[in-house]
């Protein structure tokens, strides 16, 4: 169980980011990525990451007025209420043999 909580305290670390600022990430597929890598290097011991997230789109909303200003300062995003199905990934050490 002990693995277990450090595994998943890696991947929401990375997904996550710090708590002050958070982390930016281009896309799911990157943050996939970045989440399977650092649990890879994090433990040697383990050899793949699969990981699933749903590819849920979120879609900035301009709410300015009608003179141009902000209402609202922070980003207000609207959940594109259509299902995308999922992002599957995989990541593995590659391990060469010499012959």
């Amino acid at each position: 169980m002990e693995r277990y909580d450090n595994v998943k305290r890696v991947l929401l670390e990375t997904f996550f980011g710090p708590p002050n600022v958070g982390v930016y990430s281009p896309s799911i597929q990157s943050t996939l990525y970045q989440m399977a890598r650092a649990t890879l290097n994090r433990f040697s011991n383990i050899d793949s990451v699969q990981l699933k997230m749903p590819n849920i789109h979120f879609l900035l909303v301009n709410i300015s007025n009608t003179g141009g200003q902000i209402v609202k300062k922070e980003a207000v995003h609207l959940v594109f209420n259509v299902r995308f199905d999922c992002i599957s990934f995989c990541l593995s050490h590659c391990h060469h043999s010499r012959n």
